[in-house]
């Protein structure tokens, strides 16, 4: 009884959750004639902050451990949020600008989906916590690949959209912005670098460049031959060509920048050391 209470209770909040992602999408697309995907990211994460402290007052709290320390409540209030937006996002995306179905349609659905998404979020964290744990600098480097993925291609956007710069020149633009991002991240959080001084990080820094300029000639490769002979979407072909080289940096970074050494000497130590 209790149970099928609670599954009352969040289906009441869901609905309410749902209305106001809606309601919000309609006042910013238009009202504040703003774009599609902007509107929709803003009001997804505005519903799901709402759900996050009415579910926490009257149905979460029955389900989670009251006891839960602050950091372990705002890891879960960020969790949430981040895989409601990204979901929304990515439904939007692909329904409106690959399939071309109505906005509203597509919205109401991805609303929906955000709202059991959180769910089952709530149902199956100390799961996902344990997972969290185990593949710890994999999801770590995802979440800021996908945080990449958003300044690459947002910043795209309004180059090109906005600023009414050619394709190539957002592309080079975009990507930059993007690599100084990755490498401020991936160096902090991701890799934990330990290398200290302004000349070991200068080289490091440099290193990481140099690694990232290969994927971004495949990047421009990509756009080229895919937008500019083949004539494909340009957004479509670019959030692509994103994944794709997210991923393989994921790889050059680990086995070829972050390596695990407290300063960049050592490694031209080790390699002299071998000769």
């Amino acid at each position: 009884m209790i149970k099928n209470r609670k599954i009352v209770l969040y289906g009441v909040f869901g609905l309410l959750t749902i209305a106001l992602n809606l309601l919000m999408y309609l006042l910013f697309t238009r009202i504040l004639s703003l774009p599609v995907l902007v509107s929709s990211v803003i009001a997804v994460a505005t519903s799901v902050i709402f759900a996050y402290f009415i579910n926490n007052k009257f149905v979460y709290k029955q389900i989670e451990n009251a006891n839960s320390n602050n950091s372990k409540k705002i890891g879960n209030f960020f969790i949430r949020t981040g895989f409601g937006v990204i979901l929304d996002f990515v439904v939007m995306f692909a329904f409106l600008y690959i399939f071309t179905f109505d906005d509203i349609i597509v919205k109401l659905t991805a609303s929906i989906l955000v709202v059991i998404l959180n769910y089952f979020i709530v149902m199956m964290w100390n799961l996902m916590i344990r997972l969290l744990i185990k593949y710890k600098e994999i999801v770590i480097y995802g979440v800021f690949g996908l945080l990449t993925t958003a300044v690459n291609y947002l910043s795209y956007l309004l180059f090109t959209r906005i600023f009414m710069m050619p394709v190539m020149v957002s592309t080079l633009t975009s990507t930059v912005l993007s690599i100084v991002f990755a490498y401020i991240t991936n160096r902090k959080w991701v890799f934990n670098s330990q290398v200290k001084g302004a000349k070991n990080i200068s080289i490091e820094f440099g290193n990481f460049f140099v690694a990232r300029l290969f994927g971004m000639g495949l990047e421009f490769l990509i756009m080229f031959i895919f937008v500019n002979m083949l004539e494909y979407n340009d957004l479509v072909v670019k959030l692509l060509a994103n994944i794709f080289v997210i991923i393989l940096n994921y790889f050059i970074s680990k086995l070829l920048v972050f390596r695990k050494r407290k300063n960049i000497d050592e490694y031209f130590d080790d390699n002299t050391s071998t000769l």
